[in-house]
């Protein structure tokens, strides 16, 4: 509970703190986009085989942006969660994603494309995840785990952003693992635990890993036709 009490309180404290701002301040815009998909798969009779199902997807994605002169800050929010349901098997999650962007920007004029860009990125999820169809042990929960990026470098995009380039020669990535278990395990690459002869734990598995690394990202989005889009991003390389 305290976990869905965070993630309810970060979505309140980030829709009414930025909602205040675009009232009070011109320079601030916002756009909420909030979605359901419902989609069911029913054979009856049907002799090549197959299994009825049905599967929701419940997303939004949240951006608040403010802009003036030779500053930009731009915020987002993403959320997803999906579940199915077939016939004779349990309710299997699909998609969970709590994904946190900020990135505040500063350039030299107004006439400029380039920016000096400093990024933070959060993710996580929302439940826990399993191998189906064993559910006794979570492969996967809140924050465990959970990534951080925080960067700071130069970003170029054109006015209607369908080109944004970013380069940051200093990149600082945590994985936070914050379930005993798991940790002890090593899982997503944390150290684990040390064993005995015995099988008794001789030191903890850690719960955090720090990288230092460059980060590019390139996006590019065209229109095409039927509404499709086209896009290249992210590449990090470790240094350390």
């Amino acid at each position: 509970m305290k976990l869905a009490h965070f993630f309810v309180g970060f979505f309140i404290i980030f829709s009414s703190t930025f909602s205040f701002s675009q009232d009070s301040i011109s320079s601030w815009k916002h756009k909420n986009t909030v979605g359901f998909d419902l989609s069911e798969i029913a054979f009856v009779n049907w002799s090549a085989g197959g299994q009825s199902s049905v599967s929701g997807l419940l997303k939004g994605d949240f951006n608040r942006t403010y802009k003036r002169q030779n500053v930009l800050w731009f915020n987002e929010l993403i959320v997803r969660y999906g579940v199915n349901k077939q016939d004779g098997v349990e309710v299997r999650k699909t998609d969970d994603v709590f994904r946190f962007n900020s990135t505040f920007g500063y350039r030299n004029d107004t006439l400029s494309n380039w920016y000096h860009t400093i990024k933070f990125n959060f993710n996580t999820q929302f439940t826990n995840g399993y191998n189906y169809p064993n559910t006794d042990f979570a492969i996967s929960k809140p924050f465990a785990p959970a990534y951080t990026f925080f960067g700071m470098g130069a970003e170029y995009f054109n006015k209607e952003k369908k080109f944004v380039f970013y380069f940051s020669p200093l990149t600082l990535k945590n994985t936070l693992v914050l379930d005993k278990r798991l940790a002890n395990q090593g899982a997503f690459g944390v150290e684990k635990a040390v064993y005995d002869t015995n099988g008794n734990i001789i030191s903890e598995g850690k719960r955090t890993k720090t990288e230092l690394g460059i980060l590019v990202t390139n996006y590019y989005k065209k229109k095409l036709p039927k509404t499709l889009l086209l896009k290249i991003d992210l590449y990090c390389i470790p240094i350390i």
